[in-house]
């Protein structure tokens, strides 16, 4: 049968069009619905394992999001990045030992593969994003210039691109200001670590971080790995010594305040300023450290003082500094002992210091007491002294012709060991009287004192011989006459005629002297008498002569 063609549509002759172009139609329709089922189906499969993902990795599902600012080191991009983010960031380490490079990730040019197999050969590559974080707080330290390399599990440095404008090679990669970073193009899966180069302000270095590519991540959820580092700490070190010998001292501990708000460069308070941070306490020869603490300044101050030492003068300001080769200086501290200083004193001649009283010292620590005796310059001192206590000293017993003190002296000790000007020796006095009475024989006008005279003291109403002594024209001390009692002189060969006194109880030197006229009295009456006589003529011839002349 003769067949025709018009209008691109197969005819037969009578014009009619064949059954296979009324079925046509029809085929078309289903494979288009099809078509869409098995398309329907490849997004349900696809949608199925994005929930296993997150089901397995929720941990890295979102978190490149969690920057306050909503940003990356890089922002969300293809295989190359921007080349402007890391100008300037280019390698150039100088190894002591041969570093195998691999450029590119493990890839060609903007990282292409040219294989059909693995993942490594069908171009598969995944998107990392890095962010330094605290180790102990786990917050993200926000810090710029933070530096890494990037090195395969076979130690091999990886050196990475971006390629727009213009390819730029990058062999390590630096934090931004929101401490976090995207290496600048995708990387092959695998075993990989990171290398710290430079840390954040406080903080100690880091270990190598490792992690591991199994998967494939894109750019919007990338493969977020965390680099944990540790705060910086170091210790405070004392030394005490006893400023006298320099023996190291024991007992004593101190208190470590911070002097300022201790803050750790991701934003967390470690101590408040005036908070208590630890406790040092000094071991038998003296020496004491701190816990580790983190940097920053703290004041030391003295808790317990060791026995029988003064307090510190002051509070120790204390910088923790990082860790170097070099260890945490020592604060060395004098010591001094507290001391009693006891002088013992004339009172009428206070720079006289009296040696040989002996003192009973006694104190609610030892209530039975303990002797000691003044020296040579009046002195007690006693070094072995309780803070926070009173002593008393009560003299038992005043050498030579000194009255004995009754009244017990008082010495209080401080609780930290010193007195108000801070001296560490507390100062006390005492005085002891001597009764001085000076005896004398002179002649009544002059007033001087007669020598050789014959002189004899008398005790008390029974006349009872005291002393007797001849004048040599100086008055006589006597140191041993008793307070309140009475006493008489007799002078010369009238031994009848007696001249009674009392001695009273003073420490002032006391006078008394016998007055007797003599042959140089007579004189001196005789002289006086002739002198007025004269005197008068005088002013008789004077009062004449003028008479004469009027």
């Amino acid at each position: 049968m003769k067949r025709f063609y018009r209008n691109g549509r197969r005819t037969d002759g009578s014009g009619e069009g064949s059954s296979d172009e009324v079925w046509k139609p029809f085929s078309d329709l289903w494979s288009i619905i099809v078509f869409t089922l098995i398309l329907i189906l490849m997004l349900f499969l696809l949608y199925a394992r994005f929930e296993d993902i997150v089901e397995e990795h929720p941990q890295y599902i979102g978190e490149a999001r969690v920057e306050e600012d909503g940003k990356h080191g890089y922002d969300n991009r293809e295989d190359h990045g921007d080349a402007d983010d890391y100008e300037g960031r280019k390698g150039g380490h100088d190894y002591d030992y041969p570093v195998p490079v691999i450029s590119g990730g493990g890839g060609g040019e903007e990282g292409d593969s040219e294989g059909t197999g693995g993942w490594e050969e069908q171009g598969v590559k995944s998107a990392v994003y890095v962010a330094v974080i605290d180790g102990e707080t786990e917050r993200i330290i926000k810090e710029e210039g933070v530096t890494f390399e990037l090195y395969s599990d076979d130690n091999a440095l990886q050196v990475l691109n971006t390629y727009y404008p213009e390819r730029v090679s990058y062999s390590d990669f630096q934090t931004t200001e929101a401490g976090v970073f995207y290496l600048p193009e995708k990387i092959w899966p695998g075993r990989y670590y990171l290398r710290e180069m430079t840390e954040p302000s406080g903080y100690d270095k880091a270990d190598n971080t490792e992690f591991y590519i199994d998967r494939m991540y894109d750019w919007p959820d990338p493969l977020v790995v965390r680099v944990p580092v540790y705060p910086s700490r170091n210790i405070i070190r004392l030394q005490m010594f006893d400023a006298a010998t320099g023996q190291g001292i024991t007992g004593g501990s101190f208190e470590v305040v911070a002097a300022e708000d201790i803050l750790t460069a991701d934003g967390t308070l470690r101590f408040r300023e005036g908070e208590t941070a630890d406790t040092i306490i000094c071991d038998e020869e003296g020496y004491g450290e701190s816990i580790e603490l983190y940097l920053g300044n703290y004041i030391v101050r003295e808790k317990d003082i060791p026995q029988y030492y003064a307090g510190q003068t002051g509070i120790i300001e204390s910088q923790v500094q990082k860790k170097s080769s070099v260890e945490a200086p020592i604060h060395n501290l004098k010591s001094e002992r507290t001391t009693i200083s006891f002088r013992l004193t004339d009172e009428l001649y206070p720079e006289k210091g009296i040696e040989g009283a002996e003192f009973e010292v006694y104190s609610d620590a030892f209530p039975e007491g303990r002797m000691f005796t003044t020296d040579s310059r009046g002195y007690i001192t006693l070094n072995e002294v309780l803070k926070d206590t009173t002593y008393y000293l009560q003299e038992v017993t005043a050498p030579g012709d000194y009255v004995l003190s009754e009244n017990a002296i008082q010495v209080p000790v401080s609780a930290n060991g010193r007195m108000e000007d801070g001296s560490a020796v507390v100062r006390a006095s005492g005085s002891n009287r001597m009764i001085r009475m000076n005896i004398g024989v002179t002649e009544v006008f002059t007033n001087a004192q007669l020598p050789d005279i014959s002189m004899t003291l008398y005790e008390g109403e029974s006349m009872t011989p005291v002393r007797t002594w001849t004048s040599t024209g100086g008055a006589q001390l006597f140191t041993d006459l008793v307070p309140g009692r009475q006493y008489y002189i007799s002078a010369g060969e009238d031994n009848e005629r007696r001249y009674g006194f009392s001695v009273e109880n003073t420490a002032a030197v006391q006078q008394f002297n016998v007055r007797r006229i003599t042959g140089r009295s007579i004189l001196y009456i005789i002289a006086t008498i002739a002198g007025i006589f004269a005197i008068i003529a005088v002013l008789l011839i004077v009062l004449k002569s003028r008479r004469k002349k009027r």
